[in-house]
């Protein structure tokens, strides 16, 4: 057939593609058949018409289709709303024998708390502490008993209050990962604290007064702390009944579930935050106005989170896919396609699940080599060596510090933060080194080992011990630089670019040395071409890595991993001090297995982006599915070899 006519025959059906191309919610069926066919001209024009422009037309044509298929779609308006009113109640709904747990966790110690004050007076002192309780008997006699929410300076009140609860609250959940455990024992510890405390104002008969005063936030912020009990449960209910699910799968579920609980506990923290400094402090307000504002506020809540998801879950029978996991352990990894940042998210904890015997080992051997290397190059004793904060709040301080050191005069801040303050001489310099190194190397060759597994028919070949050495040893370069900023990190400006700027191009172009095994120099051009091919999924890829490892370090610094030491080290029979030197020896090994868990999930990230950047840029894999449409013949719509 003459080009002219295959045109002239072929047009309008290129014109109908484009056409539903620009519709807002194009139809899919009509989009797929419209795809099928366009892809089989552009099959056909290969073949006979290589050279001419219609070529290039159709395969112009079938990009833009293939590329709104994978794309990003943006959120709307409408899907927020639907958050609060569908699938947050839904995801309640499912999860109420968990919501009932919670309650019972905090009303039950509630009740111990109390009584607990009625047969020990000095319980509410033990609990509370000699400050706070003597600082609330100088109110009370002064005539005031809520004079500690008084304070001058409302809103710097309001954003400590907000930032301190919405910290307590995300504690409650994360430590729920410790296969529920913690979110319980967190919720029985809230429970006992606020039943002393409310025997305390009973003691002092000041019951009524501290019930309309604290109530009157504590009616949003007590369910809050509930609730965030509540997810942490659902969170690690995966990990203790998986169920007909992978444990790695059922983990992801309940996770996914658990998030959205979190979400929705966020409006609670800031009303509360909100009432406890502006409106708590109006003692002088009618008691009957006071007590009736307690009482909606916790008929709100018991609307919303109670009611509302029963009446809705029992009239919803269907949930969305999103919602639901297949229950297979071969869940595959499209390498070949572009895909959005969330997409790549999902394919991080398959890849990982795939695995994770590997990585838990690797983890294991380099939380050890931490904590030997540095035993053994650095002298001092485990205390001098591993100093560093036991809580997160203490951390997040230290950070600040580390951000602005150089604004409060004390430039050298940061690599005493890191303890770099012998330059490239420092022992904790190269066990660094090399123990992120390790974690980086091992991370890429599981990627690798699975894309093989995915992409070939074939066994995987093993990579030969010198192409091996040469990855290990570009790796262990691209550490190296990224310590190199630490050493010269005397401002909070050469940090906070490290972390912003230079981190995710270091961990892209680590990645596609040893991907697409460039060397040094090369790569660093590569790294420039697909970084900015989709900016925007480079830049939301790394925020969500950035959560993880904050939550990561939220676990890290928790109460729970220290007291599980401490109540270990009971049953050790030695000095004081020596037990407290192994006590920092165990937190730090945790500690460091810990993020080595985690730490491979950032380089398998951008691993998975090299992946779907190159298909935006040089589309292989879809060159190669338009080499194969059309090879085989058609009978009324059957594919025949």
């Amino acid at each position: 057939m003459r080009e002219t006519n295959f045109i002239k025959q072929k047009k309008e059906k290129w014109v109908e593609l484009e056409r539903t191309m620009r519709q807002t919610n194009p139809d899919p069926d009509k989009l797929n058949d419209l795809f099928v066919q366009i892809t089989d001209d552009l099959s056909y024009s290969r073949t006979f018409y290589p050279n001419r422009s219609v070529r290039v037309y159709l395969n112009g044509l079938a990009q833009q289709v293939f590329y709104s298929i994978y794309k990003n779609k943006k959120s709307t308006a409408g899907k927020f709303l639907s958050f609060w009113t569908k699938d947050l109640p839904l995801v309640l709904y499912d999860s109420r024998r968990e919501l009932w747990l919670g309650i019972f966790c905090f009303w039950i110690p509630f009740i111990a708390g109390w009584m607990s004050g009625v047969i020990d007076p000095e319980f509410p002192r033990m609990l509370l502490g000699d400050e706070y309780i003597d600082m609330t008997l100088d109110n009370i006699e002064a005539g005031d008993p809520m004079g500690v929410y008084k304070d001058d300076g409302k809103f710097t009140m309001f954003l400590y209050i907000f930032l301190n609860n919405l910290w307590v609250t995300f504690r409650y959940f994360i430590v729920g990962v410790l296969f529920s455990i913690g979110s319980v024992a967190s919720l029985i510890f809230f429970g006992l604290y606020v039943g002393g405390f409310q025997f305390f104002f009973y003691e002092q008969d000041e019951l009524i007064p501290s019930i309309l005063g604290i109530w009157t936030h504590g009616s949003l912020e007590i369910p809050a702390a509930i609730l965030a009990g509540v997810a942490g449960i659902v969170l690690g209910k995966g990990l203790v009944f998986p169920g007909t699910y992978s444990r790695l799968q059922a983990f992801l579920l309940s996770a996914r579930k658990g998030v959205k609980i979190m979400i929705g506990t966020i409006p609670l923290v800031f009303l509360a935050a909100f009432l406890e400094s502006y409106v708590t402090r109006l003692t002088e307000t009618p008691d009957i106005i006071r007590a009736t504002f307690i009482l909606f506020c916790f008929a709100s809540v018991a609307f919303y989170y109670i009611i509302y998801p029963w009446r809705l879950g029992r009239r919803v029978k269907e949930r969305e896919e999103d919602e639901r996991l297949q229950p297979d352990a071969n869940t595959q990894v499209h390498f070949g396609r572009i895909k959005s940042s969330g997409e790549i998210f999902k394919d991080i904890f398959v890849v990982y699940g795939k695995n994770l015997g590997r990585i838990m080992s690797i983890a294991l051997m380099t939380g050890a080599l931490y904590v030997a290397g540095n035993m053994l190059l650095a002298p001092g004793k485990p205390s001098d060596l591993f100093a560093y904060p036991t809580e997160f709040m203490d951390f997040m301080t230290d950070l600040i510090l580390f951000f602005f050191g150089e604004l409060f005069g004390d430039s050298k801040y940061i690599s005493q933060f890191f303890n770099y303050s012998e330059g490239w001489f420092a022992p904790q310099l190269w066990v660094n080194i090399l123990v992120y190194s390790i974690l980086s190397f091992g991370a890429l060759q599981a990627l690798k080992k699975t894309y093989q597994n995915e992409t070939s028919d074939l066994d995987p070949v093993k990579t030969p011990t010198r192409d091996a050495i040469f990855d290990f040893a570009k790796v262990l370069v691209v550490v190296s630089i990224a310590n190199g900023f630490l050493l010269a990190g005397e401002t909070w400006g050469i940090f906070l670019f490290l972390f912003f700027v230079a981190a995710p191009f270091l961990l892209l172009w680590m990645a596609i040395m040893v991907l697409e095994g460039t060397n040094v120099f090369s790569g660093i051009g590569r790294t420039f071409q697909l970084m900015f091919t989709w900016m925007s999924n480079t830049i939301i890829l790394y925020f969500l890595l950035g959560i993880i490892t904050l939550i990561t370090l939220m676990l890290i610094f928790s109460p729970v991993m220290l007291f599980v030491l401490q109540n270990f080290g009971y049953n050790i029979s030695t000095t004081q001090d020596t037990m407290d030197e192994l006590l920092i020896i165990g937190i730090t090994f945790m500690a460091q297995t810990i993020f080595g868990l985690v730490f491979p999930m950032v380089v398998m990230g951008f691993g998975l982006l090299y992946y779907s950047q190159v298909e935006i840029r040089d589309a292989k894999s879809l060159m190669e599915r338009v080499e194969t449409i059309g090879s085989g013949r058609r009978i009324r719509g059957l594919e025949r070899e």
